[in-house]
Parts: C-alpha cells; sequence; structure tokens
C-alpha cells in the first residue's frame, strides 16, 4: 500500500511598499550621507494556509469480504480519496461497492472485463467531484481516467493497475511502455494537475533492473517524478507509484470542505400528547361562512400553532458520523490497542513488535465481522413478525437504498434552483417539438358523445363518514407543504372531520380549487443508480402534494369513476391506474391478441410507444374539451376541473432548501389522485 498526503497552499505575492524618508543625521563617523538611501518598508508575509488531502493507494486483491476493513479503515484515518486496484469486482456487484462506501463517500470503478480479476476503483468523498474521461483500449494495464474540478483549479487523475508480463496472458513490457508512451501523449499536453497512481508491478527500488531503467527514463522524458520511496509490497518492493509533474503543486487551489458538524431541527413528536393535542384542536374556531382560501389559511395556521406548543421546533449542533448501530466499546478498546502496537512498531522497526501489530489487526477485524453479524441476525430474528422493520433492515442490509447524489453547485440554493430551471424548460422544450411536427385540426377534435348517459353538471356533498373512509384510505406519507405531519392529522381526523367535510364540499360546490393546494414539491430522483448524477436529465421528479388535497381529489375522483362506469365511458384497453389492473393484464393481453392472431396465421406487428413527460405535457384545452363533449362533463363539476388544471406551481426541495416557485402552464400534476384517470 502507498499514501500520499498531498497539501493545498495558497500564499499572498509579497509586496514591498517604498516610503523616501528624509532622515538627516548630523554625526556620521563613516562619513556616509543617509539621505541616500532609500526607507523600504515590507508588509508582513502572511502565512500559507495548508489543508491536507488524504490520499490513499492500495492493491486490495479483491473487495470482496473486505469492505469492513476498508470502510473502517477510511473512516478512521479521514481518507479523501482512496485509490484501489486489483478491485476484483464485476458490473453486478453492487453490494460490495455499497458496502465498502461509509456514509459521506461514493465509489467509481471499471472492472474487468472478460476474464475474472484486476478492475480499478477510486473511493471518495462526496465534497470531491469527478467527471469521467472517455477511456481508450490498451492491452497491457488497466486504468481510469477521471478529471477533479474544485474551485479554479483543475486535476487529472489516473490510477493504472498493470497485470505482470507473462507467458499466460500473453504480456510483454516493450507493449507496456509504448502504450504507456501513447497515454502520457495525451496527458502531458493538458492544462491543469496531474496525479498518476497505480500498482505498476515494477521494482523501482531496484536501480540497476532494466525494466525499471526504461520506466524512470519514461518519466524524465516526460518530466514526471515518482514520489514513493519506501517498500509497499510484503517482500519489501515498491510496486505502488505516485507520479506528478516535476514542480507540479498537486491540488493546489482546491478548497475541501468535510463539515464534522450539523445543525439539525426536529421537532419531539412521539412525547405529544394527543388527547391533549385534540382537545386545543377542538377549541379552535373553524369558521364555515368564510370564503374558501379564508378557512384554508386559518386551518393551516391553527395546526402550525398548535404544533409548536405540544412539539416546539429545536435546533441541535449533531457530530456527523458514520451509521454503525453494531459499533460497542469494546472494539473500541481493540482499535485503540492496535493504534498503540503500530505506534510501538514504527517506533522500534522490530520483527516481534510487527507480527504482534498485524495479530492485533486480525482480531479487530474479526470483532467487527462478529458485532455486526450478531447485530443484524438479532433485528432479524426479533423483528420477523413485523415487516416494515424487517424489510428497512433487509434494505439497510443490502444497500438497496443508495445515498443521493446530485450534480456539483456551490450552494443548495443554486442546485434546486437548476433542477427547477430544468424540469420546466424540459416541457417547455417538449411542447415546441410537439408544436413543430403536428397540426391540431378539426379532425382530431373529441368525438360528441357516442353513448346516451347522464350528464355529469354538480357534484353530491359529502358526509363526514364519506370523508373519514377517505382519510383512513389515504396513506401516511406526508408533504414538506403541509402544516403537520400526516401522522399526527390522522391522530386528530375525529376532531378535524367537520372542518374537512366543509373544506371538500365548499370546493365542489364553488367549483374551485383553493389556490394554496395548487403547489406541488418536487424531489428529483437518479433514474438508475448507475448513472451519472451530475446529468439533470438522468433525474426523474418526484411530485408530493398537500395531505388536505389529496383528500378533496379522492372525492372528486370517487364521483367521477361513478359517472365513467355507469356509463360505460371507461377505457376498456387501459390497465395503468385502474382498479383491479396492471402491467400484468396488459400483458396477458398483449399476448393473448398475438396468440390468437398467430392462430389464425396472421401477421403480427406489435408497437411499442414510450411517450416522453406525457403527464407533463397534456394541453388543458384539449383535455378540458374532451372531458366535455366526450365524457359529458358540464357547468360546476368542469367549472371545478379547469379551475383544479390551471394556475398551478411547483418548487425543487433537497434537504429542506427550495427553489423558486415555476408556473406549470401544462400537464396534470404528478403525485396526485386525479393525474392517472
Amino acid at each position: 500500500m502507498a499514501g500520499s498526503q498531498t497539501i493545498l497552499a495558497t500564499s499572498n505575492i509579497p509586496v514591498i511598499l517604498n516610503q523616501r524618508l528624509n532622515r538627516t543625521k548630523k554625526h556620521c563617523p563613516r562619513r556616509v550621507n543617509m539621505n541616500n538611501l532609500t526607507y523600504v518598508k515590507c508588509t508582513n508575509r502572511q502565512k500559507n494556509c495548508f489543508v491536507p488531502i488524504k490520499f490513499c493507494l492500495l492493491n486490495t486483491r479483491s473487495i470482496n469480504k473486505k469492505e469492513l476493513i476498508l470502510k473502517d479503515f477510511t473512516v478512521e484515518n479521514d481518507i479523501d480519496i482512496f485509490a484501489v486496484t486489483e478491485t476484483w469486482l464485476r458490473h453486478d456487484n453492487t453490494f460490495s461497492v455499497a458496502e465498502v462506501c461509509p456514509k459521506g463517500y461514493y465509489f467509481h470503478h471499471i472492472p474487468r472485463k472478460n476474464s475474472r480479476g484486476g478492475g480499478v476503483g477510486v473511493l471518495l468523498k462526496k465534497s470531491i467531484r469527478i467527471k469521467t474521461q472517455s477511456q481508450r483500449k490498451f492491452i497491457s494495464f488497466e486504468y481510469i481516467d477521471v478529471t477533479m474540478e474544485c474551485s479554479n483549479s483543475r486535476t487529472r487523475m489516473v490510477i493504472i493497475y498493470r497485470p505482470p508480463s507473462s507467458k499466460t496472458n500473453q504480456l510483454t513490457n516493450s507493449q507496456f511502455f509504448d502504450e504507456f508512451c501513447n497515454l502520457m501523449e495525451q496527458l502531458i499536453i493538458l492544462p491543469g494537475n496531474l496525479l498518476i497512481a497505480g500498482d505498476f508491478n515494477y521494482y523501482v527500488d531496484n536501480s540497476t533492473n532494466p525494466d525499471t531503467i526504461k520506466f524512470n527514463k519514461i518519466l524524465e522524458s516526460f518530466n514526471l517524478q515518482q514520489h514513493v520511496n519506501g517498500p509497499t509490497h510484503k517482500k519489501g518492493h515498491t510496486l505502488d507509484l505516485i507520479i506528478t509533474r516535476i514542480g507540479d503543486r498537486l491540488v493546489t487551489n482546491i478548497e475541501i470542505h468535510d463539515p464534522m458538524c450539523a445543525e439539525i431541527q426536529y421537532r419531539k413528536l412521539r412525547n405529544i400528547n394527543m388527547d391533549s393535542f385534540n382537545e386545543d384542536l377542538g377549541k379552535s374556531n373553524f369558521s364555515s361562512d368564510s370564503e374558501l382560501p379564508t378557512i384554508i389559511d386559518q386551518y393551516e395556521k391553527t395546526l402550525e400553532e398548535t404544533l409548536q406548543k405540544h412539539a416546539p421546533l429545536k435546533r441541535r449542533t449533531i457530530t456527523l458520523r458514520p451509521s454503525a448501530p453494531w459499533y460497542n466499546e469494546e472494539i473500541g478498546k481493540a482499535k485503540r490497542h492496535r493504534r498503540r502496537l503500530e505506534r510501538r512498531w514504527r517506533a522500534s522497526r522490530l520483527c516481534i513488535d510487527k507480527e504482534i501489530y498485524i495479530k492485533q489487526c486480525q482480531i479487530v477485524n474479526d470483532m467487527i465481522k462478529e458485532a455486526k453479524t450478531t447485530y443484524y441476525s438479532s433485528a432479524i430474528s426479533n423483528n420477523k413478525y413485523n415487516q416494515k422493520v424487517l424489510f428497512d433492515t433487509v434494505d439497510k442490509l443490502l444497500h438497496r437504498k443508495p445515498e443521493k447524489c446530485y450534480p456539483t453547485t456551490s450552494s443548495k440554493t443554486e442546485l434546486v434552483n437548476n433542477f427547477g430551471d430544468f424540469f420546466s424548460n424540459k416541457i417547455a422544450v417538449l411542447r415546441s417539438d410537439l408544436a413543430n411536427i403536428s397540426t391540431y385540426d378539426s379532425q382530431l377534435r373529441p368525438a360528441e358523445l357516442l353513448t346516451q348517459c347522464v350528464e355529469f353538471r354538480v357534484f353530491q356533498t359529502v358526509t363526514e363518514q364519506e370523508v373519514e373512509n377517505i382519510v383512513d384510505a389515504n396513506g401516511k406519507r406526508c408533504c414538506e407543504l403541509d402544516p403537520i405531519p400526516a401522522t399526527i392529522l390522522k391522530g386528530c381526523k375525529k376532531t378535524l372531520l367537520p372542518t374537512f367535510t366543509n373544506i371538500i364540499n365548499k370546493s365542489l360546490e364553488t367549483g374551485c380549487m383553493p389556490v394554496q393546494l395548487k403547489e406541488a414539491m418536487l424531489k428529483p430522483k437518479l433514474k438508475k443508480s448507475n448513472l451519472e448524477f451530475e446529468e439533470h436529465s438522468n433525474f426523474r421528479p418526484i411530485s408530493n402534494l398537500k395531505f388536505l388535497s389529496k383528500i378533496i381529489e379522492k372525492a372528486v375522483a370517487t364521483q367521477l369513476m361513478e359517472h365513467l362506469v355507469n356509463n360505460n365511458l371507461e377505457e376498456p384497453l387501459q390497465s395503468a391506474y385502474k382498479r383491479f389492473h396492471s402491467a400484468e393484464t396488459a400483458l396477458l393481453k398483449v399476448q393473448n391478441d398475438i396468440l390468437i392472431a398467430t392462430d389464425n396465421q396472421k401477421c403480427v406487428v406489435l408497437l411499442l410507444l414510450d411517450m416522453s413527460a406525457a403527464f407533463d405535457t397534456v394541453d388543458h384545452e384539449i383535455l378540458l374539451e374532451r372531458m366535455s363533449k366526450r365524457f359529458g362533463i358540464k357547468d360546476k363539476v368542469l367549472e371545478w376541473f379547469q379551475s383544479y388544471l390551471q394556475n398551478r406551481t411547483q418548487t425543487v426541495m433537497i434537504d429542506g432548501v427550495k427553489s423558486a416557485a415555476k408556473d406549470l402552464n401544462w400537464g396534470v400534476p404528478q403525485g396526485s389522485v386525479l393525474g392517472p384517470i
């Protein structure tokens, strides 16, 4: 293993201030006229501000079954960049990749293709963002080529693994030298800093070795220097190398921010006495005669004040540590003893001290494995009848929920606004493209009612029992826009049922959806875990609405579906978002039609279409016209849907930071009850 700690330094150019002073001296024994001299005043040179970056290079000879050891080493030594050779990973080793990453880190690797072994990777803190460069194909070595950009500095980092030359792999030294020179010719002309590290499998400590001599000449010809002087192999040779340009300040002007503490806001929701909470809500006077927006404002303000009274918002500074619930004091004592033995060995350099240290390392590793196994076995056994806890434990153990990564920005505010602009502009571009390639004429207008049906002109008044059923059926998932969490809200349903019922009925009677309930909260989610998280196009918006909005929509959806079913207006071939239907019913229908056609000796053509942002590009005018003419929706009901669709906004929220609101001129709200219908 080779390690290097690179120092970041920034220093001011010394400034000399010149002032000519009229100094006179009456008696000068040296016969020197002091008036001919200039007095020079120098500013105090500021001390360099050093910011260390810890870089580690290790040949793991398989990461599998060593994830805990590597993770523990990374956290204990606060490694910023951990380069790994011979990972022995495959593309589908997602568990090992997730297991080796401590909290606040991510792992990028390139496995060997078409054979076992090999592979290179790099484990980095999330504060260090990289951009993968295009890979040239070389036969004699494997490598990762990335660019790290931070502030005004750019560093090109290349991690290399060269397998030893042998008759089995048919690799030769001359082949490596030629290919390595080709790579250096490409890299050496690039601006910025250059860092090359890896396992080259040359004994560079043996200055008489012909291969070492040739390798050193190549480095010299490209103005490169090798920094590792001590042994990196158990047999005492130097195989793992760290190479930079001669005189290169490796990571100049990069600022690494790794906050160990964070301020959090929280409420002690479990300490809320629900009887007292409901009693205070019952004392509130929700006026049923006011305008609907006024009632909504009063409702939200009352809930916020009551929540603040029973569970006030508190702030606390916490230390950020990797999550390790299985960690215990015995492991801590063993690790402290290991560090003492390591210091003793490094001071004495005795073989017996080294053996004792290595033995203690193995003891610590075994204790960590045993503690983790015992913890998760107990958690699974104790919660075998609690499905939620059981699945959460298994998901955590298998790392099915990877940490969220977002594009690099200078602040969270910039990040959320960039996402807000992207999601909004994406729909505008799609709408523009649709307008350029198609025309909407009278032939495409929705047909009149195909069947005689009762027109849907007014909503029926909902009862408290119906509203209670809707609240019970609604999940406990809350939205950040809600005045109180959904779990607390459901505990107050008996107290709030009259208010819920009044709000819903006023909305249906007036044909108006309150403007306070038209804001959607978006959270960007990576479409697939292996996609590049620096690209906004690889994220999809996950939308969420207020609890009150959902129960109003559910009341409308119930009456709308009753109208569609009673008048046979449902789409018979639709399987998505339809009760008792799913992707399985769609596949069965397609398969059955294909089998019938082939049995009748007919040709079959299957056309599959995936509409990009289908929900977001719906034209409101066309939708309302179709609802009126095709489905018989008129008067107050149509007014309500028009109010529901218009003047909507959406904001992006990440880690409590909100973007500026964006108007939604098209589409139906995602995350809503009515959207799929």
